[in-house]
């Protein structure tokens, strides 16, 4: 379940998320959801005491509703600087891995370091020092990253400690038409599939990251 209440200007990135709070999540763990979902956008000018704040409050409704909890943080340029011209990204991505993934959620979802343009052995690297940052297992998502890219980034960031991948755009942004389901069958499964090799062939389970454990 998706449990974040997106701010986002018409034709624009999302620029902040608070919590839904109209989502019963606990009715929504009696009616068979498993996990809960809260995006965080970081950005370096805002305040590190309001994003605490905002993953305290989700961890411990979806620990009380006795559902996973699944933090996904976005970094962001600061206010006034294009993000093509922003050069802090990579950095951002640890520092937000960090600050974030203290508060241990049961999966942390990233981005893709370099949006999975770089060498695999550079990816590899970063997503290692990702892994070092996260007291908790964690995934990579697809956004800023090309269909074509993709795999080679799951199997990156696997290498470099992943447990895998939560996606979607880079599965079936290609399929959407006014009849999805021809291009759904013909390219988008065959896609999901060689995904599912790349994680079962080189990612770490997700048991045996620091904290799953007790999760």
């Amino acid at each position: 379940m998706a449990a974040d209440d997106l701010e986002q200007p018409i034709g624009e990135a999302v620029d902040d998320t608070l919590l839904d709070r109209e989502l019963d999540l606990a009715d929504a763990a009696r009616r068979g959801a498993v996990a809960a979902k809260l995006l965080v956008i970081w950005r370096p000018d805002r305040a590190a005491a309001d994003r605490a704040a905002l993953v305290t409050e989700f961890l411990e409704l979806t620990r009380a509703a006795g559902l996973a909890g699944i933090v996904e943080g976005v970094v962001r340029a600061a206010a006034g600087v294009r993000e093509a011209a922003w050069t802090d990204r990579e950095d951002a991505l640890l520092e937000a891995a960090g600050e974030l993934g203290a508060h241990r959620p049961d999966l942390y979802k990233a981005q893709v370091p370099f949006n999975g343009s770089a060498a695999e052995d550079d990816l590899v690297d970063r997503c290692r020092r990702l892994t070092d940052r996260l007291p908790c297992p964690w995934v990579v998502l697809s956004s800023g990253v090309s269909i074509e890219d993709f795999p080679r980034a799951v199997r990156a960031a696997c290498r470099g400690g992943a447990s895998g991948f939560l996606a979607g755009r880079a599965i079936w942004r290609d399929a959407i038409s006014a009849d999805p389901a021809p291009a759904l069958r013909e390219r988008s499964v065959p896609r999901l599939r060689e995904l599912a090799a790349i994680v079962d062939a080189h990612a770490r389970p997700w048991a045996d990251a620091p904290a799953a454990a007790g999760a």
